[in-house]
């Protein structure tokens, strides 16, 4: 008789802790857990706290959902996929495995994290967010909270990033002195004045067109190693600090037409003195055949970009370059010699 009353006990216990449940409000959500087979005792406003616990990854993209009350109970999650959904607010303290949250496209204007998160990526782009504080985040490697209404961001506490993309966003300041693993770099369409990637040996990809740079430095020893710069749609910016001038002139082409590179931007060469030297001259223009140049000494280079940004020519101390193949439209030809770069603008027909 004992026996039976404690595997009466016993198996009493397992049906409680087997019925345990956790609400879920949202009839979507949990409509697209029982179409993902996770939710297992049917639409009735809760998931089986068993059934959340053995699940380890949600892609839930375009469910519309509006509200994802119960995911605390997925205490296992380690990815987790809300894209285009229709969420205000996003509470993931509970996951402390989450390592792989991807939300953009929603109406989120916040998201709360635990403090001790093993994440390491977060997508949360196009979203109506103000601020984002990523600083319990330390194992953040990829950062993506472009198109929100963000002013400000601090990713001091971000050390392990590799990968930051905050187009169009609002922000005028940005620091990265703690970011010295950073890779990339995709800042396009702020109010951005400075910036200083001197400190990034392992820096590849940049891109910050349609800011208000007045400076910025990469020489960062390893400019070789970058593939992609774009900073193009700065106007005031004259000067690009580099390890090499003739390189970057060669090499890196998405920049304004007053823009140049040099290895000490000091300020003292002026937009005008840069595009307007009148010590070289580029002729005929427009040109059918063969382009001319005069120059008083000898240059370091002489690099012919097509509208698209391509190198389509290259030489140095040269004074006719052949244009015959080259196809009918605006070019940009920029000249290196000592300090300086001088651009002159030349229509092929």
């Amino acid at each position: 008789m004992k026996n039976i009353t404690i595997t009466i006990i016993l198996l009493t216990l397992c049906c409680q802790l087997y019925s345990q449940t956790t609400a879920i409000p949202d009839a979507n959500f949990e409509q697209a857990l029982i179409d993902e087979g996770i939710d297992t005792n049917g639409l009735n406003g809760n998931i089986l706290n068993v059934d959340a616990e053995n699940t380890t990854s949600l892609i839930l993209t375009n469910r519309n959902i509006s509200d994802v009350s119960g995911i605390e109970a997925f205490t296992n999650l380690t990815t987790l996929y809300l894209s285009q959904n229709n969420l205000t607010t996003l509470d993931v303290t509970n996951n402390l495995l989450l390592g792989n949250l991807v939300c953009w496209d929603n109406n989120l204007s916040s998201i709360t994290f635990a403090a001790n998160t093993q994440l390491y990526n977060l997508a949360c782009e196009e979203n109506n967010l103000t601020s984002l504080d990523v600083s319990s985040l330390t194992s953040l490697s990829n950062l993506y909270c472009g198109d929100n209404a963000i002013t400000t961001l601090d990713v001091s506490a971000n050390t392990a990033l590799l990968k930051l993309d905050i187009y169009n966003l609002a922000l005028t300041e940005l620091d990265l002195s703690s970011n010295n693993n950073l890779q990339d770099l995709y800042c396009d369409n702020n109010q951005l004045t400075t910036l200083n990637l001197s400190d990034k040996p392992s820096f590849k990809r940049l891109s910050c067109k349609n800011n208000a740079l007045t400076e910025l430095n990469i020489s960062n020893g390893n400019n070789t190693n970058v593939t992609l710069f774009r900073t193009d749609g700065n106007s005031e910016l004259n000067c690009i600090t580099v390890d090499d001038e003739a390189y970057s002139t060669s090499n890196w082409a998405n920049i304004d037409d007053h823009t140049s590179f040099s290895v000490s931007c000091d300020g003292s060469l002026s937009t005008t003195e840069i595009n307007n030297d009148t010590s070289i001259s580029v002729y005929p223009n427009p040109v059918k055949d063969q382009l001319n140049l005069s120059f008083p000494s000898t240059v370091d280079s002489i690099v012919i970009f097509n509208s698209l940004g391509e190198l389509v020519a290259k030489t140095s101390n040269e004074n006719h370059i052949d244009l015959t193949d080259l196809k009918t439209g605006l070019y940009v030809v920029k000249i290196q010699v000592e300090n300086k770069t001088i651009t002159k603008k030349i229509l092929h027909d």
